[in-house]
């Protein structure tokens, strides 16, 4: 009866996925939170992602799938759409979530009226499960929101917040690639952010060249549009150079072969319990489906 009445309502989307949703999965079913639904929206992937969700056979999981590419905004706006639940989380395909993440937002929320968004900071690793770093963020709304100009240090696959509230702002479908900074730039002045200072989800880092560049672009433009409607120019104007900024160093980190070392500033070094925790994570999840790709103690 779980998944008929759930809380929670998750919405992924996934595109060519197969070789990493099901970690992914694993990560939300081994939820020490049961009362919980999963709305998977398969973006016109050609691999064997269909066979992937199908294998789980857990009622939880709606995978729903059209053969169509249309992007990551319109297929959160299609999941927010299908909700049943009171609150509404984010998940990527290829992240992982701690098992007790979806418990504590949830109770986190539940405690805190007010906040209509709350994140959590992350474990950055690699394709091989190697621990990277970790970002982290301001706990409090004010902190969070002090330099718009700079971004919201809230990571987007950790996202959980009333349902009502993602409905109320939905996702701009012309902001891919930087989709959810727009949709907290839109939104932070009527409403209430917070942090979980823990880490709670596994960000799995994959460094594009393309995709950094699309994604400069497109939050110039967000940022631009944001502060032009707030009749500040001065703002608007800083906001594209700064992205530009971005965009050379970018560019300069990846022609060099130096992407790793030269944008080290996208998370802090991870302390030992840090990195033990993730071998634990990561470990019972490859014991839950059997895989002999396990880490050891970091």
């Amino acid at each position: 009866m779980l998944a008929d009445y759930p809380l929670i309502s998750i919405g992924m989307s996934v595109r060519d996925g197969a070789n990493t949703l099901r970690l992914s999965l694993q990560s939300i079913v081994n939820q020490s939170y049961e009362n919980w639904e999963l709305i998977l929206i398969d973006d016109g992937s050609k691999d064997a992602t269909s066979s992937v969700a199908a294998g789980f056979g857990d009622r939880r999981i709606r995978y729903f799938s059209d053969g169509q590419s249309l992007g990551l905004p319109v297929r959160l706006n299609q999941a927010i759409d299908a909700a049943r639940g009171d609150y509404f989380a984010r998940m990527d395909a290829d992240d992982i979530s701690y098992a007790s993440r979806l418990e504590r937002q949830c109770e986190f929320l539940r405690a805190n009226p007010e906040i209509d968004l709350v994140g959590s900071w992350v474990l950055v690793f690699n394709n091989a499960g190697d621990v990277l770093g970790r970002r982290t963020g301001p706990s409090d709304h004010f902190s969070l929101c002090a330099r718009p100009l700079g971004g919201f240090k809230m990571a987007h696959p950790t996202y959980m917040g009333r349902t009502e509230w993602f409905r109320k702002y939905r996702y701009d479908v012309g902001r891919l690639r930087c989709e959810d900074q727009d949709l907290l730039l839109r939104s932070y002045r009527a409403s209430r952010f917070a942090n979980i200072p823990l880490i709670l989800l596994g960000y799995r880092e994959s460094l594009t060249l393309k995709k950094s560049i699309a994604s400069r672009r497109m939050m110039a433009r967000a940022l631009a549009r944001e502060f032009w409607r707030q009749w500040r120019p001065d703002m608007a104007l800083a906001a594209i150079l700064g992205q530009i900024s971005k965009s050379v160093f970018d560019y300069v980190a990846f022609t060099t072969g130096l992407e790793y070392r030269m944008l080290h500033h996208r998370y802090e070094p991870s302390s030992k319990e840090d990195c033990q925790e993730w071998a634990r994570v990561w470990n019972s999840l490859h014991d839950s489906g059997n895989v002999d790709s396990r880490i050891g103690r970091l």
